[in-house]
């Protein structure tokens, strides 16, 4: 939202500051089983059911809505977001 309208934006507070990225990958690291391969995608709803069936066990409505609600600039978002990552990742803990 502050990217895309930073004059509608006066302040902003990051509310999911206690999520450890550098954690992020241990979650998958310690499933005991593979995921299925998502395969035959031809709408976001096949992929919702992919991900209700497969998300790690920590499918939830707020992450639903979250993905239903993106943008169809994803790739825009991903160049966004990596340096907000790659500095999360050099902070200490």
């Amino acid at each position: 939202m502050a990217t895309r309208y930073p004059s509608r934006i006066d302040k902003l507070i990051y509310l999911d500051a206690a999520f450890d990225v550098r954690a992020s990958d241990s979650i998958v690291a310690r499933r005991p089983a593979k995921r299925p391969a998502l395969v035959d995608v031809q709408t976001k709803d096949d992929v919702i059911r992919w991900l209700r069936r497969d998300f790690f066990g920590m499918w939830s409505p707020a992450l639903e809505a979250e993905y239903r609600n993106r943008s169809v600039d994803e790739d825009a978002r991903g160049v966004l977001l990596a340096p907000i990552v790659a500095d999360a990742m050099r902070a200490p803990e």
